[in-house]
């Protein structure tokens, strides 16, 4: 039944137990953190030396170095020609005649050009002449399309000042079977238009006298001509659309200043060879073998905690049904430390550390000296010899016969009246059991970790066969 028994785990008890073995944990962290730097340190000079892994750790280095300087590039080129879009957008929205059209009164004018070459079928000939009216045609759409054309316009007109900008509100569209020429133009105004069309007219005199000569004799001849206020909402969708792109570059603008922001923040590949890169990466595998060790080394103390059949706590011995009458801390004789803990130590203590990692999570109050606790172990022993009628306290234990001895023969001089007597180990010495002659309450004295559970129980099966019992216990623990 008692193997069946669940003992908690503490973890504060954990957790100082843990901590109170900060000397072996450091230990093993330098350790670990050497052999690491050692390893790191021997294998890097090995691949210095070696020419065919360093030629190949260089040019890994050279691929790197351009890869990341090609991407700053690369994210300012893209800035630059945002930047340059936005500000051509940002002039095509202030100067095009398109933009300035109010969509829901757009004017349109427009006239048809009819061209007439004479050519007549002359029955009397075998083999006709060519008829030149879709040659005359053609030269007069290329005029009406070319730069000489818009130069022209533009010399004579403010109401636009550059050629794109007068293309995208005058067009022609060449009809050849008809021998027709469609001439359109938009405008925010019906006085736009008008004069733009008058120029075009005027223009085209001038060519047909220049044509006459060069292309044969014709005639031209205004068919229609129209002019219009109108509703284009294509138009309006158009103009929004211009007027968003400012905004959708200074937004794509923004994202890639972030990335280039990120990417000067970035590390610049650094070269992975020679001997400064070997000691840096040394001592870089050297803290990180030394941090892990830590937590190792803590790991394996607070597994050892957890898994430890040991009494730990005061629960454990009330678990057990046993009272746990006292506690008695005792104070390790100096350990020898080198100067790196003699440093640490001295540190922890100026700044309060020891007490909070060690006092304060373990729950310990070592204020008192051994005197004062043996005195106060003696008043809890009293009540209970007094509850129990008994004229001696006897112990018995499962640790060094020596070292419990003096602690009782240090209860017995602060009591000189009540006799503190030390029967001996019971479970090493089965004689112990006659030594406690009739007395048949007996005080079990036990030692914080090092004690184990199984051997608690064994002596109280051992004395519960002799008719005896175990009234409490007393519980020692060594500090420092």
């Amino acid at each position: 039944m008692d193997n069946e028994m669940e003992f908690e785990i503490d973890l504060r008890d954990m957790l100082y137990r843990v901590l109170v073995q900060w000397r072996v944990i450091l230990r093993g962290a330098v350790v670990i953190a050497l052999l690491l730097f050692g390893y790191k340190l021997a294998t890097g000079l090995l691949a210095n030396l070696d020419p065919e892994a360093l030629l190949k750790a260089q040019n890994k280095y050279q691929i790197e170095l351009n890869d990341y300087e090609a991407t700053g590039e690369q994210l300012e080129t893209r800035i630059e020609n945002y930047r340059e879009a936005s500000e051509q957008q940002q002039i095509y929205n202030e100067k095009s005649a398109l933009m300035e059209i109010d969509p829901m009164n757009k004017w349109v004018g427009n006239f048809v050009l009819y061209i007439d070459a004479k050519y007549q079928i002359d029955p009397n000939l075998t083999f006709q002449n060519t008829d030149p009216t879709n040659r005359i045609l053609m030269a007069y759409g290329g005029y009406l399309s070319s730069g000489e054309l818009y130069t022209d316009i533009l010399s004579k007109t403010n109401i636009v000042d550059e050629i794109r900008f007068l293309t995208e509100i005058l067009s022609r569209s060449v009809n050849t079977d008809s021998s027709t020429i469609t001439v359109t133009c938009v405008g925010k105004s019906e006085a736009d238009v008008t004069e733009i069309l008058t120029l075009v007219k005027q223009k085209l005199f001038e060519r047909y006298d220049v044509y006459q000569g060069t292309l044969g004799e014709h005639t031209i001849e205004f068919l229609t001509e129209s002019l219009y206020s109108t509703i284009d909402l294509g138009l309006d969708e158009t103009q929004k659309n211009n007027l968003l792109k400012i905004t959708d570059y200074a937004k794509k603008i923004g994202e890639l200043n972030l990335e280039l922001e990120e990417w000067e923040k970035s590390p610049v590949p650094r070269a992975k060879y020679g001997l400064f890169y070997v000691i840096k990466q040394s001592i870089k595998f050297g803290i990180i073998g030394g941090v892990a060790g830590v937590f190792v080394m803590a790991g394996y103390f607070a597994m050892a905690y957890v898994f430890s059949r040991s009494m730990k706590t005061d629960s454990d011995w009330n678990i057990l049904g046993i009272t746990v009458l006292g506690n008695l801390w005792r104070v390790k004789p100096d350990i020898k430390q080198n100067l790196f803990e003699k440093w640490l130590e001295k540190l922890l203590r100026r700044s309060g550390l020891d007490k909070v990692i060690i006092e304060g999570i373990g729950g310990r109050n070592w204020k008192n000296d051994e005197e004062t606790q043996d005195r106060l172990i003696v008043n809890n022993l009293g009540g209970v010899l007094k509850e129990k009628n008994l004229s001696s306290a006897i112990f018995v234990s499962a640790m060094d016969d020596a070292k419990a001895a003096e602690l009782v023969k240090n209860l017995d001089k602060v009591d000189s009246k009540t006799p503190y007597v030390f029967a001996g180990n019971v479970l090493e010495d089965p004689e112990t059991v006659k030594k406690l002659g009739d007395t048949q309450d007996v005080i079990l004295l036990g030692k914080r970790y090092e004690t184990k559970i199984d051997d608690v129980q064994k002596i109280r099966t051992l004395l519960s066969a002799f008719g005896k019992s175990i009234v409490g216990s007393v519980v020692i623990e060594d500090i420092g």
